[in-house]
């Protein structure tokens, strides 16, 4: 995830809110979240300490971006492929 997108884990834990920060740092979120059973509490404590709302927000604005954005559609499985390649 932070290699695709070439974000550090330290900066999508922390409380920088630039797009080029806020964007993986949903991405991430979502795949959490749909990718695993972890709760969205524990979402949140892994990424910053962020609250489940926040995350809930994160996951149906992805959901929603999916909808209507052919690229990050391509983002998200490419995301996926690098996630289960290892």
């Amino acid at each position: 995830m932070s290699d695709y997108y070439g974000v550090n884990i330290d900066a999508l834990k922390g409380q920088k809110r630039d797009k080029a920060i806020v964007v993986p740092r949903q991405i991430a979120m979502f795949l959490m979240r749909e990718e695993t059973d972890v709760s969205l509490l524990r979402i949140g404590a892994e990424l910053g300490g962020r609250d489940h709302s926040t995350v809930l927000h994160a996951c149906d604005k992805i959901n929603r971006e999916m909808g209507i954005n052919d690229e990050l559609r391509r983002e998200l499985a490419a995301v996926r492929e690098l996630i289960y390649a290892d």
